[in-house]
This record gives C-alpha cells, sequence and structure tokens, in this order.
C-alpha cells in the first residue's frame, strides 16, 4: 500500500547509477542515502551497514578490547541458525570455554557462554515482575563475579527475545543489566534484528525500557523491508571515536552496496513519513485482543503475550504438558496443526509448540481479524482434538 513502488523504483535509479562502490565512495556520492534516514532516530551513533542478520554481529570489536575475551550470552536470545559465534545465543550458538580460551590467542570468533534468562519454563523466580527483576540481576552479578568482570568483555542479548517465544523482560530486569554492564566497564550489545524498525510500537525494542541505551545495537529485517538483504551496526560516539584511530581490519564484498542502501533510505523514509510505528501501537490492542482470543477459546493454547505487531502462544496437549519439547522431533498432531494452518492460508514462524505472529507493520483492522480467524479454524482443525 504505497511502500512498494516508490522503493522499487529508488533501486531502479540506483541500478543505473552505481551499482558497486567502496564505502568512502558511496559516502562522497550519496551522502544522503549512507545516513539511511536514521540520524534523528539515535543519538549520536555512528551507522555501519552490513549483508544480513548473521554477519552484523559485532565480534571483532569484542576481541579489541584488551584483557576481556568472553561474552555473556543470554539462553533464551539468538535464532540458533548459524552455528558461528555471532549467533550467541541460539542453541548451536554456544562456543565453550576452551574453545573461547584457544581462540583468545588466534583467530576465529570470541568466546560466549551462557547466562540464564528471566523467563525460566521450569521454575519461578518470583511472584511479581520487580521479585523476578531483581533475582534474575542478582544471578546475573553472582555469574559475572565468578567468571572475573575483566574477563567479560560484553552482555549481549536481544531487546525482546524473538524465536525464544516473544520474551518480553520485565523493565526493571533490563535496566538492571544496563547498571550492571556500567558497574564492571561491560559493555551492552542488544540485538534488534528482529524488534528494531517499528515491531513493537516503538522505533527500537529497547525503547520500551525506560533509560536503556546500549553501547552497540545490531538491527537488519525490518530496515529493508525485506526488498534487498541488509544489516546495521549502531555504536555510540566514544565507540566510534576509538575505531577512527584504530581502525579493524575488516570488510565484505557487499558490505554498503549501494543498491541495498537506496532501498534501505526509501523504506526508512516512508516509516517516518507515513508514521508507521504509530500505525503500529494503534493496531497493538488489537493485536493483543486477538491473542487472548485465541488464549480463551482454545484449551490447545496455555498462554500468549505480545508487544505491537509482536506476538506467540504456548501450544499444550491434553495432559498440560508442551505439544512437543522445543528441540524435540515434530509430533503427529503438531504436523496436523502445521497442515491445517497452510489449509487456512497462515505462514509464518512456527517453531513449534510456540505458535509466533509478526504480521506487516501496515496491516489494518480486517486484515487483522481475518488472520486471527484463520488461526481459530487451523486450531480446532488439530490441536482441540485432544481435549475432545
Amino acid at each position: 500500500r504505497g511502500t512498494r513502488p516508490r522503493v522499487v523504483q529508488n533501486i531502479g535509479r540506483q541500478r543505473t547509477s552505481a551499482r558497486a562502490a567502496s564505502t568512502k565512495q558511496a559516502e562522497a556520492r550519496h551522502p544522503r542515502r549512507c545516513e539511511l534516514g536514521v540520524r534523528p532516530l539515535c543519538t549520536r551513533p555512528s551507522i555501519v551497514p552490513s549483508n544480513g542478520g548473521h554477519d552484523r554481529a559485532p565480534r571483532r570489536e569484542l576481541r579489541r578490547r584488551p584483557r576481556r575475551g568472553d561474552g555473556v550470552a543470554r539462553a533464551c536470545d539468538g535464532r540458533g541458525v548459524g552455528g558461528a559465534p555471532g549467533d550467541a545465543g541460539g542453541p548451536r550458538g554456544l562456543v565453550r570455554r576452551e574453545h573461547a580460551a584457544r581462540e583468545r590467542g588466534g583467530g576465529g570468533g570470541a568466546g560466549y557462554i551462557k547466562a540464564f534468562n528471566p523467563q525460566p519454563f521450569h521454575l519461578e523466580m518470583g511472584a511479581t515482575e520487580d521479585e523476578i527483576a531483581a533475582y534474575s540481576i542478582a544471578m546475573l552479578e553472582e555469574q559475572i563475579l565468578m567468571e572475573g568482570p575483566n574477563e567479560i568483555a560484553a552482555i549481549m542479548m536481544e531487546s525482546i527475545c524473538g524465536a525464544a517465544g516473544v520474551l518480553i523482560h520485565p523493565e526493571k530486569y533490563l535496566q538492571g543489566v544496563r547498571a550492571l554492564c556500567d558497574k564492571y566497564e561491560i559493555l551492552l550489545i542488544l540485538d534488534e534484528v528482529m524488534v528494531g524498525f517499528g515491531r513493537t510500537g516503538k522505533f527500537w525494542g529497547f525503547q520500551n525500557y525506560e533509560g536503556v541505551v546500549p553501547d552497540i545495537m545490531t538491527s537488519a529485517k525490518g530496515l529493508s523491508g525485506s526488498f534487498l538483504p541488509l544489516s546495521v551496526v549502531g555504536v555510540k560516539q566514544e565507540i566510534k571515536d576509538h575505531f577512527m584511530t584504530s581502525p579493524l581490519g575488516w570488510g565484505a564484498t557487499y558490505q554498503a552496496h549501494p543498491v541495498a542502501l537506496a532501498c534501505a533510505y526509501e523504506s526508512v523514509k516512508h516509516m517516518v513519513k507515513e508514521d508507521v510505528v504509530g500505525h503500529v501501537k494503534k493496531m497493538e490492542p488489537i493485536f493483543l485482543n486477538g491473542i487472548q482470543s485465541l488464549i480463551d477459546e482454545h484449551p490447545s493454547v496455555k498462554q500468549g503475550r505480545g508487544i505491537g505487531l509482536f506476538g506467540c502462544i504456548d501450544t499444550i496437549n491434553a495432559e498440560g504438558r508442551l505439544t512437543q519439547p522445543l528441540q524435540g522431533p515434530i509430533t503427529e498432531r503438531n504436523i496436523e496443526f502445521k497442515k491445517a494452518l497452510a489449509e487456512n492460508g497462515v505462514y509464518g514462524l512456527l517453531r513449534l509448540p510456540l505458535m509466533h505472529a509478526a504480521p506487516p507493520l501496515i496491516i489494518n483492522e480486517e486484515e487483522l481479524l481475518d488472520g486471527f480467524d484463520r488461526v481459530h479454524a487451523a486450531l480446532e482443525q488439530s490441536l482441540d482434538k485432544d481435549f475432545k
């Protein structure tokens, strides 16, 4: 609705102008496009474009910090699709300490150590969000002290855990993580690949937590509206200043590609001009009501949560247990559920027993309600059968 023609036209214009250029050449010829329209949205950052969500992880920056070799990655974070240290918190992203020690002596990625998140599946950390935040922060500080603060270069986490189930942190938890990083001079790296660019009803996911600003921020996905692959790393001014005098030996063939930047510039400009973030906030109550209706009307849905236009439900069987382990083989009933969703025209991230919802940010009320109706039908045709 209005976005696609302008973005496609801008891509076409750039392809006929300069299809590839070094960063310096791009800055000289197209300085406004190289800003990507994000200057008003951050506090004096350095914005570095790259190619995709995987290679945007600032692994080399961690290795440049003297005497600090490891990173602490949150157990719930990461999308678990890579296997390299950049996927810090995914199921395949853990680099063991012996590997980290070996890598600090040479090339390769930095080492990562996992920490518990404040939303465990099988235990309680407190009765209120404040109690949960206080307990989780105390546990994280204990781990920092046991590992040795001087051995930790950064804490890397998603502002809101995406593929793990749209787990929204208690506000005081993320504020506490920021305070610990300040106390022990540890960098805070927030992964905004899934929640950046308006998905949560704020331009950046971390803006949902008062006073929290990361030292390094990574993002992708919404940056180019999925027209072209592009990611971005943003850093605070003091970090930028450091690397202006101590540059990294880093490069990528298509880093800051002019065509991708032209696409991103037009996409972000459209988001700001049309107030797409405001529209997401307007749709949020309808979206949350839709999630609640799934919980209320289907015994196979145990619980759900959402923010902006980003949500998730947890599916259970007749015994009250999750329909399958998160990393386990798919069950026959879940195969039926996947088939029912497809037959009802629903496609998206299905990481059973979790079902995510991340509709287009420009979706209207009628389309949103229609989508939930289709999910209702799929649940009735599959998972709900166990309760009859």
